[in-house]
């Protein structure tokens, strides 16, 4: 046995105790600073095994079935994105007919857009939580195809921004309940590998937008162009009504003995009531389920300073992205003398290929670095080094005069900045307690929508006509959208901070014992041998 002098020598000799101690041996001296840093960092370390227990896919053992469900919401982002991005391309047409500024561009693809799906993200979300998946991606899918083909009927920039406003209600509840359903089927090391590729829509749907759009709009009209981009997702509306199996839900055991209650009141009462009162009451109901446990999710991730500072660092990020995605054409054709069919082509390697590189890299990296080395907080620490590369890129790419170069800086600066596209999603879903997941995301995806994607684009388009009136209308774009990435830098150091809490909001998100969880053997077993009755008992009076 050895004695209490030789482990005390050891641990000196180690840099793990001891003020001067050395680390990897005399050689190699520790300031007491960098000491200190190190054991708070060791002291943090958020260990991904922590997260991973006790976890079951939704699909345990039906791989081919996953894949599937994933393909499928990767299609659905690609025509979100599609339906959301084509505009920018056509702005410079459409623009002239409807007499549009850039102030009223960043506010038709921006604010208006963005703050109706705000309002309407978190109701969604929750329904998606306690009603099941499956019928919001459906409604979503039908409203937001069907505004985006009545946007041909535009005869003033008021119409289509009224109808701009309806692709946002159609949008708003996809991304919460296609990452909450990503989160069932994958477990947390696993997840920003698979919202990365749900994410990849992202960039394809941009690259589409852009070639189509830009080929299009010059030889069939803007109009047409918005109901090509609209039909897509009747379709897509349709296999997911008959091709996709919900996910079972979580719900906490208090709730669940009250909606049962409830069932049991209801089904005693229908014999004295028709059927319209039974429907005005679980239109009530549903109602409620929106909005009534919102307040609860809010109050519970607010608590978490991770998830605050994270919010923070991706509003400022989204407000570049977005306003990026918003005047990068019109930037191209001004300052570079591109027309419509070369700016979509252009940018769809810019933001689609290269994008898509990043979005990539982004997921798969990270889940490689927090498998590698235990540690969550890579999520974090991987977009943060991305983040600080694409910066510089980014200027650089607004301020070259060279045609050519612009483009090459700009295809780098995406590709390092689009990294930033599936991790927080991740962090967002391991914060997130159970039965929140849809509606957690939905709370992230309004503010950062709300502090960036509503405010960036307007702001970039506002300071861009107060600086041409200077400099004129090419100068007055392009110190706009340069400047803009200063707010690339405070989102770096908001993540930073958000890495020294992750451990101990990750431990704060595991949900007491009451909460009921039904695993997919379950649910399936009494869906396929059970009454109705039954298989809603278990489910606590909701449906899948």
């Amino acid at each position: 046995m050895r004695d209490a002098d030789e482990e005390e020598d050891d641990e000196n000799t180690n840099g793990t105790g001891g003020e001067g101690g050395t680390r990897g041996g005399a050689n190699r001296v520790v300031p007491p600073m960098l000491e200190d840093l190190l054991k708070e960092t060791e002291e943090t370390k958020l260990e991904i095994k922590e997260v991973e227990a006790d976890f079951v896919s939704c699909y345990e053992g039906e791989t081919n079935y996953r894949k599937y469900v994933l393909f499928l919401l990767f299609m659905i982002a690609v025509m979100q994105n599609f339906d959301r991005n084509v505009p920018s391309i056509l702005f410079p047409t459409l623009a002239v007919e409807l007499d549009m500024t850039d102030v009223d561009t960043g506010l038709v693809n921006g604010a208006f857009f963005l703050l109706v799906n705000c309002a309407l993200a978190i109701p969604l979300a929750r329904l998606a939580d306690t009603r099941g998946r499956k019928g919001i991606l459906i409604f979503c899918l039908l409203v937001w195809s069907l505004a985006t083909c009545l946007s041909a009927t535009a005869q003033s920039k008021e119409w289509l921004a009224f109808l701009r406003v309806g692709v946002g209600i159609g949008e708003a509840g996809c991304a919460p309940a296609a990452l909450s359903l990503i989160a069932c089927m994958y477990k947390p090391s696993e997840r920003a590998s698979a919202m990365a590729i749900q994410a990849l829509g992202l960039a394809v749907g941009i690259a589409l937008a852009n070639v189509l759009g830009g080929i299009l709009v010059d030889r069939i009209g803007w109009r047409s162009v918005f109901v090509m981009a609209g039909i897509p997702g009747f379709v897509l509306a349709g296999l997911v009504y008959f091709t996709l199996r919900d996910a079972p839900i979580v719900l906490k055991r208090s709730n669940s003995k009250a909606n049962n209650e409830m069932t049991n009141e209801e089904k005693k009462s229908s014999n004295n009531n028709n059927t319209k009162s039974i429907a005005v009451k679980e239109f009530s109901r549903a109602c409620s389920d929106a909005w009534g446990s919102v307040w609860e999710c809010a109050k519970e991730m607010f608590q978490r300073k991770t998830f605050v500072y994270l919010a923070i660092a991706c509003s400022l990020q989204v407000a570049v992205g977005l306003s990026i995605l918003t005047f990068l054409p019109t930037f191209f054709i001004r300052s570079h003398g591109m027309s419509n069919q070369e700016a979509g082509v252009d940018i769809a390697v810019v933001s689609g290929a290269c994008g898509a590189l990043g979005i990539l890299v982004g997921g798969f990296a990270c889940d490689y670095l927090v498998k590698k080395y235990h540690d969550a907080r890579w999520y974090l620490w991987f977009m943060i080094v991305c983040n600080f590369i694409s910066t510089p890129l980014l200027v650089t790419a607004f301020l070259v005069s060279n045609k050519i170069a612009s483009l090459v800086f700009a295809a780098f600066a995406v590709a390092f900045f689009m990294v930033m596209v599936g991790p927080p999603g991740a962090v967002v879903q391991i914060l997130s307690p159970d039965s929140m997941r849809a509606t957690s995301a939905a709370l992230f995806q309004v503010v950062t929508n709300v502090f960036g994607g509503s405010v960036g684009p307007a702001v970039v388009g506002a300071v861009s006509d107060r600086l041409s009136d200077k400099y004129g209308e090419e100068k007055g774009l392009r110190y706009a959208l340069a400047g803009s990435a200063v707010l690339c830098v405070l989102g770096q150091i908001a993540w930073f901070v958000a890495s020294l809490t992750m451990r101990q909001d990750a431990k704060n998100a595991k949900e007491d014992a009451e909460q009921l969880l039904i695993l997919k053997e379950d649910y399936f077993a009494h869906v396929n041998t059970s009454s109705r009755e039954e298989s809603m008992a278990l489910l606590g009076g909701k449906n899948v």
